[in-house]
C-alpha cells in the first residue's frame, strides 16, 4: 500500500519544533541549608536522562563547571528517558530524590502537584535573562520550579555519501522526503529513521509534521491531523522506516544513523 500524498507542497518544517525540553527542577529538602559554612563543600545529587555519549559526559562536564563556583561536588546519575517518570515517582514515594531533576516539562506539573519540587521562587534567583516562553513552560500554578538549561529543535540529518550514490537530493517538502527514502532504502539501510515511542520523545519527533500541515496537538481528530499522522505512518507501512521504531528513543535512532542502518533522520540535541 503506497502512503497517500496531497498535491500540496507541504514544506518540510521539521526545524520548526523549538521547546523547552529539558527542565532543571529544585526538589524540596535538597542543596545547602541558608545558613551553611560557604567554605563546606556541597554535595549535590542530579538525576536526568542523558545516558547516550557524548551527551551524558557534557553533561556532567557542564554540572561541574557550576558546581565549582559554589564549592560543591556532583553526583551525576542518568536513566533512559522512558524509565525516568517512573523512577522519580518511586523516589518521591520513598523519599530519596536528588537536589537537582532533569524533566521534559510536560511532566513538570504532575512532579510539582505532589508538593516533592520546591519552588525556583523561594530560592530568589535571577531569571531576567530568560524568555518568558521559557519561564512559562517551568511555571506550576504561578510558582517557577524548573529552569530550562537549553531549548532543543528538531532537524533532518542526511548521510551525504548516501545521497550521493543514490543521486537523491535533500528533500525540502513531504514529497521529496517519499520519495528520497524509496530511493535510500537499500539491503540493510532504511531511508529514514525517527523515534516513535509511547511518549514525549515519539509525540515531539511527530509534532513538525502535525504542525506543518496546519494540525493543532488540542485537535487530533481533524483531517490535517490525522493526514499528517498517514503520512507520517505511511512511511514505515511502505517499508522506507524500520517498524522497529515504535521501540526507538532518539538515542536509538541516532545510533541507527551514525551506523549506516539510515540514510535519514529526524532527530535534535
Amino acid at each position: 500500500m503506497k502512503t497517500t500524498r496531497s498535491t500540496t507542497r507541504r514544506s518540510l518544517a521539521i526545524a520548526a519544533a523549538i521547546g523547552s525540553v529539558g527542565l532543571i527542577a529544585g526538589c524540596a529538602g535538597g542543596g545547602a541549608p541558608e545558613d551553611s559554612n560557604p567554605d563546606e563543600t556541597i554535595e549535590l545529587t542530579v538525576l536526568d536522562y542523558y545516558t547516550d555519549e557524548p551527551s551524558h559526559s557534557n553533561m556532567t562536564a557542564r554540572l561541574e563547571a557550576c558546581a565549582e563556583e559554589v564549592n560543591a561536588t556532583i553526583d551525576h546519575q542518568s536513566v533512559p528517558s522512558p524509565q525516568l517518570n517512573a523512577k522519580i515517582l518511586q523516589q518521591i514515594s520513598t523519599k530519596t530524590m536528588p537536589d537537582v531533576l532533569m524533566v521534559n516539562n510536560p511532566d513538570l506539573p504532575q512532579f510539582a502537584d505532589t508538593g516533592a519540587l520546591r519552588p525556583l521562587t523561594d530560592l530568589d534567583i535571577d531569571t531576567s535573562a530568560y524568555y518568558p516562553s521559557v519561564l512559562e513552560v517551568g511555571t506550576y500554578e504561578d510558582e517557577l520550579y524548573g529552569l530550562a538549561p537549553n531549548v532543543n529543535s528538531l532537524v533532518l540529518f542526511y548521510n551525504k555519501t548516501l545521497l550521493e550514490q543514490a543521486g537523491v537530493e535533500v528533500p525540502t517538502t513531504w514529497d521529496e522526503l517519499a520519495d528520497a527514502a524509496a530511493a535510500l532504502t537499500q539491503g540493510e539501510t532504511y531511508g529514514f529513521a525517527y523515534s516513535a515511542a509511547s511518549g514525549t520523545e515519539g509525540t515531539w519527533t511527530f509534532i513538525p509534521f502535525l504542525w506543518s500541515n496546519g494540525g493543532s496537538q488540542l485537535e487530533l481528530n481533524a483531517p490535517e491531523a490525522v493526514e499528517a499522522l498517514d503520512f507520517y505512518t505511511g512511511l514505515a507501512r511502505d517499508g522506507y522506516v524500520s517498524k522497529s521504531v515504535v521501540n526507538w528513543a532518539q538515542a536509538d535512532v541516532k545510533d541507527q544513523f551514525a551506523d549506516g542502518r539510515a540514510a535519514m533522520m529526524i532527530n535534535g540535541p
